[in-house]
C-alpha cells in the first residue's frame, strides 16, 4: 500500500494454494479506527462500521488452484491507523 496525509491505496492479492476451484468468495477484514472506503476495483466493497467485506464482481467469480485475484481501494482516514492484519476468506481466517 501507499500512504498520504489523509488517505491510501490498498492492493491486496488472493491466490488459491489449495487443489479445488474457489466458487465465489467473501474476504472480510476490520480497520482499526477511523479509515473508511473511498473507491474499489476488482471486487465489490461494502463498509459497516469498522468492518469492510470485499466479494467478487461476476468477471472474478472463481479462483482456480494456482491462481489470483486482486482487488484494491483507496481509502481515507483521519489519522495514521495501523493496517489491518487479520483477514478471512469465506469463514476462513488467513493472513
Amino acid at each position: 500500500s501507499s500512504q498520504g496525509p489523509n488517505n491510501f491505496v490498498v492492493n491486496l492479492t488472493i491466490t488459491n494454494t489449495g487443489t479445488a476451484t474457489i466458487q465465489g468468495w467473501k474476504l472480510v477484514f476490520s480497520f482499526a479506527a477511523g479509515q473508511s472506503i473511498l473507491d474499489g476495483w476488482s471486487g465489490h466493497f461494502t463498509q459497516n462500521g469498522a468492518q469492510v467485506s470485499v466479494t467478487n464482481k461476476g468477471s472474478n467469480a472463481t479462483i482456480t488452484p494456482g491462481s489470483s485475484v486482486s482487488p484494491g481501494f483507496i481509502g481515507s482516514w483521519s489519522r495514521n491507523n495501523p493496517a489491518p492484519t487479520v483477514f478471512t476468506l469465506n469463514g476462513v481466517r488467513c493472513q
